[in-house]
């Protein structure tokens, strides 16, 4: 049972796939969000809307996990649960594999200091690329007019031509490849590039405007965030969300047809 120490709220958490006795008994039942969980929510669904319909939220959710089960009881991947050997995966013999299925269930879904990190690194780099250049030395002045000279030849092929010539490169060499040549693509093409759609603390910041170096986040993310447990779950958790909110919205959309006065009536 659930306590709080303000005495806020006092219930049973509520059994979502098995019979529930302590309803069954007239007992206070809850469905508890993780803390973590509750941002995401609001950034799919809405807080306001789920707010304003709890009722039918919780009926959605139980439809939901009725409809898939198979996704509730899920093992923590393995090397987030053993700490006792060298090994990982298959090769762990301290856990056996009951055949559950095993997801990213430990990690922060919303705060996540690498990526934190990273749009940190990438404002930095805005900012120094905007700053006023340095006092240059006579033979420093001439290397610089030397690669203009070699770059305006490079520069003049088509912009088409040259994200084709990025997109076939892994992100390591483009930005090499891009420095060399001193090829500025626009900011809207690296921001296609970044993943908004799971990391959307990258469409905060196009939404703010805020000043960033764009080229430098897209390619250093691409390689940063692959294979990022927190990420993982973050995608999970937003994958089960979109599914619940399809069926969320068809039940407000239901009750609101079934309240319409019908011609007639």
């Amino acid at each position: 049972m659930s306590r709080s120490r303000r005495d806020f709220a006092h219930f049973y958490t509520a059994n979502i796939l098995g019979r529930d006795i302590n309803k069954e008994n007239g007992l206070e039942v809850g469905y508890p969000v993780h803390v973590h969980c509750w941002p995401l929510v609001k950034r799919v669904i809405g807080d306001q809307l789920v707010e304003a319909n709890l009722k039918t939220f919780v009926k959605a959710i139980l439809q939901f996990w009725r409809e898939n089960s198979e996704w509730w009881d899920l093992l923590p991947f393995l090397k987030e649960r053993c700490e006792r050997c060298e090994y990982e995966g298959e090769k762990c013999v301290h856990i056996p594999d009951s055949g559950r299925k095993r997801a990213p269930t430990g990690r922060n879904p919303t705060v996540i200091p690498k990526i934190e990190n990273l749009i940190q690194q990438a404002a930095a780099q805005k900012a120094c690329s905007s700053g006023k250049d340095h006092p240059q030395t006579h033979r420093q002045k001439r290397q610089k007019r030397h690669e203009r000279r070699q770059q305006s030849i490079i520069s003049q092929i088509p912009l088409d031509i040259s994200i084709e010539i990025v997109e076939t490169l892994d992100s390591k060499d483009a930005e090499n490849m891009l420095t060399a040549f001193g090829w500025q693509l626009p900011d809207i093409y690296w921001q296609s590039r970044c993943q908004k759609e799971v990391v959307f603390e990258f469409q905060d910041l196009i939404d703010n405007r805020t000043p960033i170096d764009w080229q430098f986040l897209a390619l250093r993310s691409q390689r940063s965030l692959k294979g990022l447990l927190p990420l993982q779950n973050r995608a999970r958790i937003v994958k089960f969300l979109q599914g619940l909110k399809e069926i969320f919205l068809a039940m407000l959309e239901k009750d609101k047809v079934s309240k319409c006065p019908r011609l007639g009536a």
